[in-house]
């Protein structure tokens, strides 16, 4: 969701009709969907601009909405991303939906995107990590990804100067600096008791090795001596790779302790009360029922059908209900065959 700034420019109800566009395609598809918003802890710098900690004034309709359908809407403790990355991880999630690249830096396994084809709006693009260390095991993995944002620039730091993506990735791919960036600050509570002597010293080693990679270009292969010379002594910044790094996501024990979400059924009362405080007309209110609403509800029957029938699939189909308490343990994700 954009900024508050995006609700002056275009209107509260423009930007409800693209949310509710978005939440119908979302009914069409055999999946459980969570909706992750941003938390209280993300961070108050992003791309150089202060960011407001503040819920967006729409988040609210938003949840409603969501929660009316049948999604299970949740609050990350910070960013949203990364907390989708580490459920990934961890397979609490089977895929994440999102336009946003930050999540292949904090370590998604299983990415959808929209390439925002004009001639297919359907069409979708399936991102797996394990296809992207196969293509290229160095600047795609975890920590190259990560040293490209630190050293290359990202979201949460400019980088170095004159250092873009095509040096940063061609280091990450030859050279051992990602890894051994990402274990300087592994498991070190940088806010909490982080040995700083320790941290500046191994920064200073590494900042070392940095450049005289980019004097000699022992294992990248290119020289880049000015680029090395103009390397300052407060690089990298500590708090910018921390961030990338370390990101706020809670315990693992809270997120191993998280349910399996079950498929939930849209709730077509619960749906019209939240269109009429919306403001929507009765035509409007039935026609999104018919077209979309009750078109998530019939998809989400064959869902559960199909995961009961692989619960009990010797039992005969009149007692395939039997099984439906069960179908709670199947994921976050299902998609029909």
């Amino acid at each position: 969701m954009k900024g508050k700034g995006s609700w002056a420019r275009i209107g509260r109800e423009t930007e409800l009709g693209c949310l509710r566009m978005l939440l119908s395609q979302f009914l069409a598809v055999p999946a459980t969907v969570v909706m992750v918003f941003d938390g209280p802890e993300r961070p108050t710098l992003k791309r150089g601009r202060h960011v407001r900690i503040m819920p967006h004034q729409l988040e609210p309709a938003l949840r409603e909405l969501s929660e009316a359908l049948g999604f299970t809407c949740v609050t990350a403790p910070g960013e949203a991303e990364a907390y989708l990355a580490f459920l990934n991880k961890l397979e609490k999630v089977h895929y994440v939906f999102t336009p946003d690249s930050d999540v292949f830096v904090f370590g998604a396994r299983d990415v959808i995107r929209s390439p925002q084809n004009a001639a297919n709006r359907d069409a979708i693009e399936v991102y797996r990590k394990s296809a992207m260390l196969e293509y290229d095991s160095g600047a795609l993995s975890t920590e190259g990804l990560i040293f490209i944002a630190v050293v290359g620039g990202g979201d949460y730091g400019a980088g170095l100067k004159r250092c873009g993506f095509t040096i940063a990735a061609q280091l990450a791919r030859h050279t051992a600096l990602p890894s051994r960036l990402c274990t300087i600050f592994r498991n070190r509570d940088l806010y909490g008791n982080p040995n700083l002597l320790e941290l500046m010293t191994s920064l200073s080693a590494w900042r070392e090795s940095l450049q005289r990679e980019l004097e000699f270009g022992t294992n990248a292969g290119r020289q880049y001596k000015s680029l090395a010379e103009s390397i300052p002594a407060s690089f990298p910044n500590a708090q910018t790779a921390d961030l990338y790094i370390n990101p706020v996501v809670g315990s693992l024990r809270a997120i191993e302790a998280l349910p399996n979400w079950d498929t939930r059924f849209p709730d077509s009362a619960a749906v019209t009360r939240v269109a009429c405080t919306f403001g929507w007309k009765w035509v409007r209110i039935a026609k999104f029922l018919r077209q979309s609403v009750w078109l998530g509800h019939m998809v989400r029957h064959l869902l559960t059908v199909s995961l009961d029938s692989r619960l009990a699939a010797s039992v005969p189909f009149a007692d395939n209900r039997l099984a439906g308490s069960q179908a709670s343990g199947t994921g976050p994700i299902q998609t029909m065959r």
